[in-house]
């Protein structure tokens, strides 16, 4: 996921799509869901552990039928590069939501070290599906149902 924020040359778009990705927040089926137990807050709780190279952390918040995502690749991938760069999460909203599933846009700007370089802003979407009552990351929302 935002991989305009981060180099990619050396980078695994799927690292991206999913790192870029939000702790474990619990949303119960059949109760109303409050704000912490949102899609949006899951992401954005994502997205911040994996910019502040949190990947451990970061990992819990995905869904376990992705095998792709892991730690371990995200701190090879892309642990020197957050490293060089501040990157901030902008906004997270709800494009769309039925029942286990939503889709959301996550926003953030990458405001390099380098006074030679210019902040960046992109926005993606990720795709959450419950599991056990909780909202995770899968990843791509070409992958959705809605």
């Amino acid at each position: 996921m935002f991989a305009a924020l981060i180099p990619t040359e050396t980078v695994n778009r799927r690292t991206f799509l999913l790192g870029s990705g939000a702790a474990i927040t619990v949303g119960v089926a059949g109760c109303t869901e409050s704000e912490e137990d949102s899609p949006e807050a899951v992401t954005e709780q994502f997205l911040e552990a994996f910019y502040d190279g949190e990947f451990e952390e970061a990992e819990t918040y995905i869904h376990p039928d992705d095998d792709e995502f892991s730690a371990e690749g995200a701190a090879e991938d892309v642990g020197d590069m957050i490293e060089e760069s501040e990157i901030i999460v902008e906004a997270v909203e709800l494009v769309e939501e039925a029942t286990g599933e939503a889709i959301v846009a996550a926003t953030a700007t990458r405001v390099p070290e380098s006074e030679d370089e210019e902040a960046e802003t992109d926005t993606e979407e990720l795709l959450l599906r419950t599991h056990n009552g909780e909202w995770l990351i899968v990843g791509d929302p070409a992958e959705s149902t809605l």
